[in-house]
């Protein structure tokens, strides 16, 4: 959940870092990998 284009960029970049914010999870599944939102990816 976000409140504005700012805390989803900053969410999705924290995500693509394998930051500490969304912790490890145990698991034999693969990571998803994500691509940007649309405003940082313009042109696609």
């Amino acid at each position: 959940m976000a409140r504005s284009q700012a805390e989803v960029t900053a969410a999705y970049q924290d995500w693509a870092a394998a930051a500490d914010r969304f912790g490890r999870v145990e698991s034999g599944l693969p990571r998803i990998e994500v691509g940007p939102p649309p405003w940082l990816n313009p042109g696609k």
